[in-house]
């Protein structure tokens, strides 16, 4: 999860509850949403929480334990998402020591 100090939220737009393989999502977390001490500690200190999700699978339903939790599809990936479904599963499965992920706005 990603916290940010600014105060506009973006509006919902181009909203989805059942993402595509290579979508990528932006949420806002609702403030009643159960989370951990630490992540609460961070929603008091910037009054909210946002997360970046990229999905690389099927059958994705954005289901959250306070009901659907629809987020703005905001790209999509159109190349390597083979690649990138496979270096996913190898940090899921060895750990992420040593792995980055760099993400660029592309003009």
């Amino acid at each position: 999860m990603l916290t940010t100090p600014t105060t506009q939220e973006p509006a919902l737009e181009n909203a989805t509850v059942f993402p595509l393989p290579g979508d990528l999502i932006y949420f806002q977390i609702p403030p009643a949403m159960p989370l951990p001490p630490k992540l609460r500690e961070e929603c008091r200190r910037y009054g909210r929480l946002i997360d970046l999700a990229v999905f690389y699978g099927r059958n994705n339903y954005l289901l959250s334990p306070i009901g659907h939790l629809p987020g703005t599809v905001f790209a999509t990936i159109e190349a390597g998402l083979a690649e990138f479904a496979d270096a996913c599963n190898d940090v899921w499965s060895a750990g992420a020591v040593g792995e980055r992920l760099t993400l660029r706005c592309r003009e």
